[in-house]
């Protein structure tokens, strides 16, 4: 899977960098029938389901400059795998997120880099939470507004909203105490 690759602007020379994907070992799971079973005629039967994404390991150690992805697990199947590059940064949570292709690894759709310490402290080097709520809130506004307007959407786009508020309180109570920016509780 290609690492970091950086450019300088269109045509530039990339300089890939390959690490190696980790996953968590996977759990001993109840043995399944060689065969599945045909349904009745006339009758459907389950839905194919696909295998789980293994259990997350949030305890892999790595070497200092070594890279380990990190398979974030899906509810569902989907197209892409999501992983966190690297361990845990300056507060616990990783900052750096790469969206693959599910059966192509090499196959890179997306890198996401969140802010990485506070920004007084660390300066701004990535995405906060409220710029990534911002993206998807105006995706579904966006299709809400055309032929995918559903109650689902309206219910996601509602909770994303609400998660941005949230977050816009808690910095706007930061900014009052006069420790927005900072590691201060």
């Amino acid at each position: 899977m290609e690492d970091n690759v950086q450019s300088e602007g269109p045509g530039a020379e990339q300089t890939p960098v390959t690490p190696e994907v980790t996953e968590a070992p996977q759990q001993p799971t109840e043995p399944t029938p060689a065969e599945p079973q045909a349904p009745a005629a006339g009758k459907p039967g389950p839905a194919p389901q696909a295998p789980p994404d293994p259990p997350v390991d949030h305890n892999t150690q790595a070497e200092p400059d070594e890279i380990i992805p990190r398979l974030i697990p899906s509810q569902i199947e989907r197209p892409t795998r999501v992983f966190c590059m690297g361990g845990p940064s300056v507060n616990n949570v990783c900052a750096e997120y790469r969206v693959v292709d599910r059966k192509d690894s090499d196959k890179i759709y997306g890198m996401v880099t969140f802010q990485d310490g506070p920004v007084k402290e660390s300066g701004v080097n990535g995405l906060g939470e409220e710029d990534l709520l911002l993206i998807l809130i105006d995706r579904l506004r966006g299709h809400q507004a055309g032929p995918f307007k559903t109650q689902i959407n309206e219910a996601a786009l509602s909770r994303l909203e609400s998660a941005l508020l949230n977050l816009n309180t808690r910095t706007k109570k930061r900014i009052e105490q006069g420790i927005e920016g900072t590691s201060k509780k």
